[in-house]
């Protein structure tokens, strides 16, 4: 469905008939085809991902646009196992992308083309990502590598969110091939690039196993294979400039080496483990696993332009209340001298709602045009900060607002 109202059965179709600004509405289901975006903001919702997610079956590609222009993806599942490449490719992108609850999974390998990484994003200045998981594709002939990153990024500044980066298994390798086992894809893969990560699992492929021994090695027959290497978590390329990378609250662990071919009269070894990290202290490397940190999500609710939102906020009489709205749910207090900080490159809007009476409680009703204006994506997240004499906490107002009319 396009802004006309106008009903597709296919998702290209609709893209391409929608205005810049439309929203498309991706009905449940798990036969729709490729997709391009290309120079057009739209925003591409799945309706119902509580039931199921949408499915693309093929890949996605998103490229060209210009400052001031953004695409949001939400809740859909681009799946590219049967298809050939990454599965999102994000390419000459001056504008803002959207990833939100969305599951990307690159393609698999096969006799003739490699495995897809999940996304790849190259020449991006502003993506951010929450609630994503990202699959490499794996090797899966005659000791094919997996492919090299569920996430590959190349001259882009990527903010990602509460989710999951997993590389692809590496193929193991058919008996008598003599062959080792392919190499486990990474979690993410960095070239020159920026990445400020938080509450993300990234998570190397392992190693495909070795062949196995064909009749007695030493006797002309084909001794068995190694095991395949396994993937890093993060790999950075050894580039002397262009990278930054930060990861708050996240997890970065290799995947094991692949077993080795099985044999009699000789043997084969067990590929290497990855690492979790590689190389292991870049300078431009900050990896910060103890920062208090919070995410703040929950439950959310469709919210129309001539709609309201009304909540309490609760806390110490006299207190100051102020509401940050933004984008990204994760968060962490610095201190007294630099206060609220995201964690990422996400704006955000703060709005005084002033000092709670003698109750504690004050009740807030706020248009939806006052969150609407500004916003830079379909979901938004209301945390309020109650600051008194005695106490200061934050709560979660609200947690989930689609911004989507009509959805």
């Amino acid at each position: 469905m396009d802004g006309t109202g106008a009903d597709f059965t296919d998702l290209q179709p609709a893209i391409d008939a929608a205005a810049d600004g439309d929203t498309v509405i991706v009905l449940p289901g798990t036969g729709y085809g490729s997709f391009v975006i290309d120079g057009k903001s739209l925003n591409v919702v799945g309706r119902f991902p509580f039931i199921d997610k949408p499915r693309v079956k093929g890949t996605g590609l998103v490229k060209n646009l210009q400052g001031g222009q953004r695409v949001v993806i939400e809740c859909l599942k681009i799946d590219a196992i049967q298809s050939v490449g990454p599965a999102l490719t994000l390419f000459n992108n001056d504008g803002s992308i959207r990833l939100e609850g969305t599951d990307v999974v690159g393609s698999f390998g096969t006799a003739v083309a490699a495995p897809g990484a999940g996304i790849v994003f190259v020449g991006c200045d502003d993506v951010a990502l929450n609630d994503c998981f990202l699959e490499g594709g794996y090797g899966m002939t005659v000791g094919q590598d997996g492919a090299p990153g569920a996430m590959v990024t190349g001259g882009s500044a990527v903010v990602f969110h509460d989710g999951a980066a997993v590389g692809g298994r590496g193929g193991d390798a058919l008996a008598g091939s003599g062959l080792a086992g392919g190499k486990g894809g990474a979690g993410v893969a960095l070239a020159s690039a920026k990445l400020f990560a938080s509450k993300v699992d990234f998570l190397g492929g392992d190693g495909g196993t070795g062949a196995d021994e064909l009749g007695d090695c030493t006797q002309g027959g084909v001794a068995p294979g190694n095991g395949g290497d396994g993937g890093n978590g993060v790999y950075i390329e050894p580039f002397p400039f262009g990278h930054f990378v930060r990861l708050i609250a996240s997890k970065t662990n290799a995947g094991d080496g692949g077993a080795a071919g099985l044999g009699l009269a000789c043997s084969a070894v067990v590929g290497q483990n990855g690492q979790d990290i590689s190389p292991s202290a870049p300078p431009f490397l900050i990896v910060e696993p103890d920062l208090p940190h919070t995410a703040l999500r929950g439950a959310g609710f469709a919210l129309s332009n001539g709609a309201t939102i009304d909540f309490w906020v609760q806390g110490e009489p006299g207190a100051n209340a102020t509401l940050f709205i933004s984008a990204s749910s994760s968060f962490f207090d610095a201190g007294p001298l630099r206060g609220i900080e995201l964690l990422g490159f996400v704006k955000l809007r703060v709005m005084p709602l002033g000092i709670l009476p003698a109750s504690g409680a004050k009740f807030v009703s706020l248009p939806a045009a006052s969150l609407l204006a500004g916003s830079d994506a379909l979901t938004l997240h209301l945390q309020a900060l109650v600051a008194g004499s005695r106490l200061t906490r934050w709560t979660s107002v609200s947690t989930v607002i689609s911004l989507a009319p009509g959805i």
